[in-house]
């Protein structure tokens, strides 16, 4: 619950205004943003991030990719995240820098325009009621 406060006091704060996410009550956003990023890992048996690259298509306010990066820290992977709006770009690399999250490059690309030539995970997240 603390890494969900942090985080969504640099998005509240600092980067207000660049509509990285609606919620505003930090329950909710542990359990819609931080939450839903990493369940899909902690419940499945055949997604591993560990001694693999992570591809986060379309990351916005750097959901799943910054907390599976928190929650899964002691793992051997690296979390790369493609968006086509340079601004979040920016605004995530920067949270990503505050939080200590290390192992995370933003990149301002779409995706029709990326080579992977690794063998990764790739995600992205829906939202939707």
């Amino acid at each position: 619950m603390e890494f969900s406060k942090k985080y969504l006091e640099i998005i509240n704060g600092e980067l207000k205004g660049l509509n990285l996410t609606r919620i505003t009550d930090v329950e909710e956003f542990h359990e819609k943003q931080f939450l839903d990023s990493i369940m899909p890992f902690r419940l499945s048996k055949i997604l591993k991030l560990s001694d693999n690259v992570h591809l986060d298509i379309g990351f916005g306010g750097g959901f799943p990719c910054l907390p599976l990066l928190h929650e899964f820290n002691q793992l051997n992977f690296f979390s790369i995240g493609c968006e086509a709006r340079a601004k979040k770009v920016k605004a995530v690399n920067l949270i990503a820098r505050k939080l200590k999250l290390d192992k995370f490059h933003g990149i301002h690309l779409r995706v029709e325009d990326l080579l992977v030539d690794k063998e990764c995970i790739i995600t992205f997240k829906a939202v939707g009621k």
